[in-house]
């Protein structure tokens, strides 16, 4: 019997395509759960329309990225940082055009890499082959091995080099994404403030001390 595949099956195939099973395990278990069609017009027909969403979807997504970057740059002003007792203001002496630069640059690369995206799946849409034969826990292996380098370990001095490189900017864009965060809460909730910052800042920055030093001038 063919089947169509609703998603990636270990043994059976990637999402979409048709395949041959005996009946009674595609009677049995495919259908009640919702992992394979029986291959007919009207079902390939519902695979080709299940794929044709994928495109709008990421579409959809990157469009609501952009909207809540834009929401999130306003409510930035709406929530100042008001009285800062011990901590410093995200911003602090930077231009407002480069601000402006920053969120501007921010949307527009989230609805290219959108657009970009959505044709890549179009592409998938429209029946160009692309092998894909390594199911979900091969590639989450594999994206494991890519996130803890493990290539370039191998090689012993230049491996802890690039680590040290590597994991130094994971831990800067934690930190980013973490004072970001601080900034667009309202003022009750900001947590980057008195001790809090000054771990931040000894992690990231260090310099919670220079006010005593008189060289901050935003203690």
């Amino acid at each position: 019997m063919e089947v169509i595949l609703l998603e990636d099956f270990e043994g059976l195939g990637a999402s979409g395509e048709i395949v041959k099973v005996k009946p009674g395990y595609a009677r049995n278990y495919l259908f009640p759960r919702g992992i394979a069609l029986r291959s007919s017009k009207k079902n390939r027909a519902v695979a080709e329309e299940r794929k044709r969403n994928i495109s709008s979807s990421i579409l959809y997504v990157s469009l609501g990225a952009a909207s809540g970057t834009i929401f999130l740059w306003l409510a930035s002003y709406a929530f100042p940082d008001g009285e800062i007792e011990i901590g410093r203001e995200v911003f602090f002496n930077i231009p407002k055009f480069l601000q402006y630069s920053f969120y501007l640059t921010t949307i527009v690369t989230i609805l290219i890499t959108g657009y970009l995206f959505s044709l890549r799946s179009k592409n998938w849409e429209r029946g160009t082959k692309e092998r894909r034969n390594k199911l979900l826990s091969q590639r989450l292996y594999q994206l494991y091995r890519a996130l803890s380098m493990d290539t370039v370990r191998r090689f012993k001095a230049a491996g802890l080099m690039h680590s040290m490189i590597y994991v130094g900017f994971i831990i800067l864009f934690i930190g980013t994404i973490t004072l970001e965060i601080h900034h667009l809460m309202p003022p009750n909730f900001k947590f980057l403030q008195g001790l809090t910052y000054q771990i931040y800042s000894a992690i990231y920055i260090e310099d919670y001390l220079l006010p005593r030093q008189g060289l901050n001038p935003k203690p």
